[in-house]
């Protein structure tokens, strides 16, 4: 762990999908909750507000991190969440109240370790150069228990097993189009997936989860249909962690 974990809920400011100022004050460890409208409402507005050329040579990362139970009725954020590129101490930033992260990365494709506050699960995230280069937007959503014991929960409800701590959890983003029939090289419990984070089915959502995955070589390939489907090469996996990819697809 990068810092010592802290309970820190806040309530969520009337942002949504960049980094803006911290809020102080927390007293509260339930997830803070704001409209959904609201947040959306917001985001056009924030969205303008900051000036990816202030990245120089490096290139502007942007995307939210928010409870596993944040859904379109209720916006969730997970304040406080320390996202760091793996090998550049440096490189680091924490979330917003309401989840956002902004972050200038040097032109090259890594991982970003998450370390999350309180008893939310740590994860990391494949950073791939040419989905932040992409002329479509490949907005960035990660997804994170805020214990084991939610994970258990929504694990034997929902996958219909134990949650694994031996094996890799993979969580796919849609960041325009869902794409149907996604496939991981690696064997894993039926994948499930969400379109609003409320209800979960069987298949891809704008959210797809690969539960329990065999870490194998410890990367895994994820394939889509089509020409316009684009993802990282290769998806990291570790035990008892979540890896956050996003991927872009158009349907045609």
């Amino acid at each position: 762990m990068q810092h010592p974990k802290r309970s820190s809920w806040c309530a969520l400011a009337a942002l949504a999908l960049t980094v803006g100022p911290f809020a102080a004050g927390c007293s509260d460890d339930a997830p803070a909750e704001v409209d959904a409208a609201a947040a959306t409402a917001d985001a056009a507005v924030d969205a303008t507000s900051v000036d990816a050329g202030r990245c120089g040579a490096d290139v502007f990362f942007t995307g939210e991190t928010i409870d596993w139970g944040s859904s379109t009725a209720m916006f969730r954020g997970v304040f406080d969440a320390r996202w760091t590129l793996r090998g550049q101490p440096s490189v680091t930033a924490t979330t917003a109240p309401n989840g956002r992260i902004e972050l200038c990365v040097p032109a090259a494709d890594g991982v970003l370790d998450l370390d999350a506050p309180a008893q939310y699960l740590d994860g990391l995230a494949v950073l791939d150069l040419d989905l932040i280069n992409s002329t479509t937007p490949a907005f960035f959503s990660a997804r994170s228990f805020m214990s084991p014991g939610v994970a258990a929960n929504f694990y034997l409800d929902e996958v219909g097993g134990p949650f694994d701590v031996a094996k890799g959890h993979v969580l796919a983003y849609a960041a325009v189009d869902v794409a149907a029939g996604l496939a991981l090289d690696h064997p894993h419990a039926a994948e499930i997936g969400t379109l609003d984070g409320t209800t979960w089915a069987a298949g891809a959502g704008r959210w797809t989860l690969f539960p329990n995955v065999d870490i194998g070589d410890g990367n895994a390939v994820l394939a889509g249909p089509g020409p316009t489907f684009q993802v990282a090469p290769a998806i990291p996996l570790e035990p008892g962690k979540l890896t956050f990819v996003h991927y872009v697809f158009a349907l045609e």
